[in-house]
């Protein structure tokens, strides 16, 4: 981080931030409190490792937001919305983007600070990242106790913010009775945020209204689907292709049709359910791993890309113990029924690597465990 100390007389009062890279830390004067902010834009360096033999590739790691293995298609009006809520006159100002899963919340929200924040060490004019919900409740009595100036223009990313919003409620009830002399702002990105009850109306319609005075509006921005049919095309593409590169020894599949190649193709495409960024990666996946068969046959199996969806949710649920402790056991089911009968023997291993490999008690397929249907229609 470049050298953006404050004097001495002030830095007890003040939030610095120190460190460089994808992480760094917010302290808060001379509390002792250490707030981690994850830059997510700035992956953390990997050390360049040799596959060991017959190991499959790992191809749910091109669903991963912070690999940034596929490029972010679309999306420019909200950039644009993004920019000009950073620009506002308020000093202090609380966003929120909802969606449902796979439209790309995660993404939007990491590309964003790349855009404003893109120097590793932190020179540029914002400094920008990742918030835990976690580590903000564990600090939350400082927050809210004292206040502080904050010396740099910083936007907070907080990803599930339903998980801490009774934190983030009183820690916005301490800043409104501040004015800062820079710019602080918060992103706040769920699922849902029912305007009626939940954490979005206790955050906004029952608190005082200093606090409502916080917010950009009153309600959450919802990330639509992608509607530019020609945008769809160039995820799945891209997903094709970077599927494609992680077999260098495989055979190249059929590509993508153009526009008007394929009737059927773009008739499929129209489907409410690819305009989910998420549905056209897996699409795209599929494509990929029937090797010899048009690229469509991503699109024509619907039922699979629903199964892809289900095991997706599992491995996020395995990897995530914060939020989920143990794994759910219909999860395991829902994984083999998931990997029986859709992906070539190699793409099978790489996906059980990463949800975690079914014991030989877990039940088979048949045994009452939920199931997909798989329709080719």
């Amino acid at each position: 981080m470049g050298d953006r100390s404050v004097d001495a007389r002030d830095i007890s009062r003040s939030v610095v931030v120190t460190g460089d890279g994808n992480s760094v830390a917010l302290t808060f004067g001379d509390t002792g409190v250490r707030l981690p902010l994850r830059r997510k834009q700035f992956p953390p360096p990997q050390r360049p490792r040799r596959p060991r033999e017959g190991e499959p590739p790992r191809e749910l790691d091109l669903l991963h937001p912070e690999a940034g293995k596929l490029p972010l298609i679309g999306r420019n009006d909200l950039f644009a919305e993004l920019q000009a809520w950073l620009d506002d006159e308020a000093n202090i100002s609380v966003h929120a983007l909802i969606g449902r899963a796979g439209t790309g919340k995660t993404r939007l929200a990491l590309e964003f600070c790349r855009a404003i924040d893109s120097d590793p060490a932190g020179n540029g004019e914002w400094i920008a990242g990742f918030l835990s919900p976690a580590d903000l409740s564990a600090v939350v009595e400082t927050l809210t106790t004292q206040s502080f100036a904050w010396e740099r223009q910083t936007l907070l990313v907080i990803d599930y913010a339903a998980q801490c919003h009774h934190t983030l409620a009183r820690w916005l009830d301490r800043l409104a009775e501040q004015k800062l002399d820079t710019k602080l702002r918060f992103l706040l990105l769920d699922r849902e945020a029912p305007e009626a009850f939940g954490w979005w109306h206790e955050l906004t319609a029952s608190g005082p209204p200093n606090r409502r005075d916080l917010f950009h509006t009153l309600h959450p921005r919802q990330l639509p689907d992608l509607s530019d049919l020609e945008e769809r095309r160039g995820l799945m593409a891209a997903a094709l292709q970077a599927a494609r590169k992680l077999r260098p020894g495989a055979s190249d599949p059929a590509p993508i049709p153009a526009k008007d190649e394929d009737v059927d193709f773009d008739r499929r495409l129209t489907e409410a359910q690819f305009g989910n960024p998420l549905n056209l990666v897996m699409a795209g996946l599929i494509a990929v791993d029937r090797q010899g068969e048009h690229a469509a046959a991503g699109l024509l199996i619907r039922g699979h890309i629903a199964q892809h969806r289900q095991l997706l949710q599992c491995s996020q649920q395995r990897r995530d113990r914060t939020r989920s402790p143990e794994p759910r056991q219909e999860c395991r089911h829902h994984r083999k029924s998931c990997l029986d009968g859709v992906l070539s023997k190699s793409s099978r291993r790489s996906l059980e690597n990463t949800a975690g490999t079914p014991t030989a008690h877990e039940p088979s397929r048949g045994s009452g465990c939920w199931q997909l249907p798989v329709r080719a229609d």
